[in-house]
């Protein structure tokens, strides 16, 4: 459990890149955890393809134990960093109705707030509008706790996550100027 709880606050503390022998001990007690937390070792250490392999492999269900909620976290990290859209997208559903929450783990596997993890999923899928909701509805937790640390994290984020433009599909000289037609596609938008 020491393993785990190392492992977690290495990923929140950005600090993956050292976390291999952590998988190595978490490994049999918990492989689902085990498999993401590799996944995201391997690409911060650059080798992507062999993340995208491993990932490719599959998404184990979480362990029926006390960290189920910690380990999707983690696995929904690992599918953004992978680009694994459709894994993305089933994470994003299951996370979404603890928007808002602070994942402890029972002071054992502390993964921090769901919405880091949901900003981090919309953002793969390419949602970056639902991404920047995430990270202020997450900025505004942290505010009201006093997590100083991921409020500053939300926050900087927040800053790279770029909007789709709002733009019509028309030349700047017609007619309807400033007016968009309703069945107009915007740009970025299908």
């Amino acid at each position: 459990m020491v393993a785990t709880g190392r492992l977690l606050l290495s990923y929140c503390a950005g600090r993956m890149e050292g976390a291999g022998p952590l998988i190595g001990a978490i490994q049999c007690v918990n492989p689902s955890l085990a498999h993401a937390a590799r996944v995201l070792h391997l690409s911060v250490l650059g080798r992507r393809m062999e993340a995208r392999v491993l990932a490719a492999e599959g998404w184990r269900a979480p362990a029926c134990d006390w960290s189920p909620l910690s380990t999707t976290c983690l696995q929904g990290a690992a599918q953004a960093a992978v680009g694994d859209a459709p894994a993305c997208r089933d994470t994003y559903s299951a996370l979404l109705p603890y928007s808002g929450r602070i994942l402890t783990g029972l002071g054992r596997a502390m993964a921090g707030p769901v919405d880091w993890y949901l900003a981090l999923l919309a953002s793969a899928m390419g949602d970056h509008l639902r991404a920047a909701e995430h990270l202020s509805a997450l900025e505004q937790t942290a505010e009201r706790t006093g997590l100083t640390w991921w409020r500053h994290r939300a926050r900087t984020a927040g800053w790279t996550v770029r909007r789709p433009l709002r733009i019509p599909h028309r030349p700047a000289g017609s007619a309807a100027r400033g007016r968009r037609r309703a069945d107009a596609p915007l740009l970025g938008r299908s």
